[in-house]
């Protein structure tokens, strides 16, 4: 025999049944999205093809530039600063593209899951950053030592390392740069053009073609190419060195000097005329300090942004870890009428149903678990 009973102690009934779920804690929830996201992002970056693309594009490199930032001679300088100069580029525009594409699939599936409440944000994006530090960290390792060891750059084992994490850190700031477009704006074509914009014109107006008008010369300070081709200066530059060569002996002859520094240089003198310091004293600072902190808060501004859209979008709020998680058909029975039936999602209570006998007597029945 069925027994009349009213919908709201049907559903107390049901929440008492229910097993008390607790959310899992934060170190563990990040474990296991940093887990997931290398395991699913490194076949694609970390790709043999992908490897093998890089060091041939690096013993080419090596190849060009051998041993010209250890040849004391005004000509070996100018190439050392071209070298820079394109290692800047070449890793400003492969991992922004990079970071757009790759962030714009995986966005899908991340709004999908959070929409469902599988994972919150903040250890989501955490996860994420660790993941893709360490994978996008592998390919510019290997590219600067290679190049750096073959171009004679670094005059001691610091000034290597500098030249190798600042490479790293232009990565990283760019890639991180492109998951906030991606982020941002939704539509890959979208993120892709607005990127490119951006890139080219912090490229361009960074002070490396030519002096910059005051109207717009505040740009190179939010360009992370120009911090970066800094930092390759001042670490491999110590402002000790002297050159020889067609070029510096007229410059001896007007200075009465057999060598000139840095200083006497019409390139170095160039930049900086355009604001780019470069260490031409022996007082001069020799690690990239400044830069550095610069080029780590671009990485870790990126990814802050990141989280603050997706947060923003999947409209999720803060919530305290360890505590048990809410019902999620608790809301709506609440807001429901004692006769209204509620329709069942997914992860939802089972809603008791009220039919009427001929009688004209209401019966309620349940749904099993």
């Amino acid at each position: 025999d069925q027994q009349q009973v009213s919908a709201d102690e049907l559903q107390d009934l049901h929440l008492e049944r229910l097993p008390k779920v607790q959310t899992p804690h934060l170190p563990s929830m990040v474990w296991s999205l940093l887990v997931r996201e290398v395991r699913e992002c490194a076949p694609d970056i970390l790709s043999p093809l992908q490897l093998v693309q890089y060091i041939v594009l690096s013993c080419i490199i090596a190849w060009l530039f051998w041993a010209v930032c250890g040849a004391p001679s005004g000509r070996s300088l100018r190439e050392s600063v071209s070298l820079f100069f394109y290692i800047t580029t070449l890793w400003t525009f492969t991992p922004l593209y990079s970071g757009v594409g790759r962030f714009s699939v995986r966005l899908t599936r991340v709004n999908a899951e959070l929409a469902k409440g599988q994972f919150q944000v903040g250890p989501y994006v955490v996860a994420m950053s660790f993941a893709t530090w360490m994978l996008h960290a592998v390919k510019p390792i290997i590219f600067s030592c290679i190049v750096f060891a073959a171009a004679d750059a670094g005059s001691d084992p610091t000034s290597f390392v500098m030249l190798s994490l600042i490479v790293v850190l232009c990565t990283l700031a760019y890639e991180a740069m492109g998951e906030a477009f991606a982020a941002l704006l939704g539509k890959p074509p979208l993120a892709f053009a607005c990127a490119t914009v951006f890139s080219q014109v912090t490229l361009v107006a960074g002070g490396f073609y030519r002096t910059l008008p005051v109207s717009i010369a505040w740009i190179k300070y939010i360009s992370v190419t120009t911090y970066a081709f800094t930092g390759l200066l001042i670490a491999n530059f110590d402002g000790k060195q002297t050159f020889e060569g067609p070029t510096a002996r007229q410059e001896s002859v007007l200075s009465g000097l057999e060598s000139h520094t840095l200083s006497h240089n019409g390139l170095i003198d160039d930049l900086l005329r355009r604001d780019i310091p470069v260490p031409v004293e022996a007082s001069s600072r020799t690690v990239p300090w400044v830069e550095l902190l610069i080029l780590v808060a671009w990485v870790l501004g990126g990814k802050v942004v990141t989280y603050l859209i997706i947060r923003q979008r999947v409209g999720v709020h803060r919530v305290r870890w360890g505590a048990p998680a809410p019902a999620p058909a608790a809301a709506a029975a609440s807001s429901s009428s004692s006769t209204a039936s509620v329709s069942e999602g997914e992860g939802s209570i089972p809603t008791p149903a009220t039919s009427q006998d001929d009688d004209g007597t209401a019966t309620t029945t349940t749904t099993p678990f």
